[in-house]
């Protein structure tokens, strides 16, 4: 009662008029739901819009360059023309099944622990919502000589802390077979998303993370790693 009474106050004029006062206490809390809610509204608006442009993008070998949300919700799209497939999300040929798949990727120096989980993400709207790091399906397992590929593709920006990172840095990644496996950083690079096939094909016996350093995953920062005993 008393949060109800600190909301709305009546006041008495001299004129004789009885004025109500509405002062609404909005939390920190109520105000991050409602922006949760309103972007996930505005994605599930505007995706039959997406997945048409995605498809079309596929058959015409095409690329959205820019996706733009103004005042009044108004959407501008534009397309072009693309070399091959957007390679923020390559698909990979399929591994031989051997190894483990990774589950949980540390990086004692950052502080970072992170679930993994197996997947495969083709285009933007689908990873927008991912909660977790993505070991790319098609690439290799651990203890394979195929180099595994993990991605950070989500709207959470879960190794935002990864730029921090050095050549000779530890990395840790747990398998599904409860296995460690160790590597050591050896290489740092930002590449255009286009790119990131030619770097996976070329590095053998390797880890490879990657993050997008842009909203629609353009351009990527890339850390290689080999393993070490």
């Amino acid at each position: 009662m008393s949060d109800t009474n600190n909301m709305i106050k009546v006041k008495k004029l001299r004129s004789g008029d009885i004025v109500f006062e509405f002062t609404p206490s909005i939390s920190r809390d109520s105000i991050k739901v409602l922006i949760k809610g309103t972007i996930k509204l505005i994605y599930r608006l505007f995706s039959p819009i997406f997945v048409f442009f995605d498809k079309l993008a596929e058959r015409r070998k095409l690329v959205i360059s820019s996706i733009g949300l103004g005042i009044g919700l108004g959407l501008s799209i534009i397309v072009t023309q693309r070399p091959d497939a957007l390679q923020a999300f390559p698909i990979l040929e399929n591994a031989i099944l051997s190894g483990s798949e990774a589950t949980v990727l540390k990086i004692n120096k950052l502080n970072l622990y992170e679930t993994v989980k197996s997947g495969n993400l083709t285009n933007l709207y689908d990873n927008v919502f991912e909660g977790d790091l993505i070991h790319l399906e098609g690439s290799g397992f651990l203890g394979q000589k195929i180099p595994v590929v993990i991605a950070d593709l989500g709207s959470r920006n879960l190794l935002k802390q990864m730029e921090a990172i050095s050549i000779g840095d530890e990395i840790i990644v747990i398998g599904k077979n409860n296995g460690t496996y160790r590597y050591r950083v050896i290489e740092i690079r930002e590449i255009e998303a286009q790119y990131l096939t030619n770097v996976i094909d070329k590095e053998e016996n390797s880890l490879i993370i990657y993050k997008p350093e842009n909203l629609l995953r353009t351009r990527l920062f890339v850390v290689i790693a080999k393993p070490f005993n």
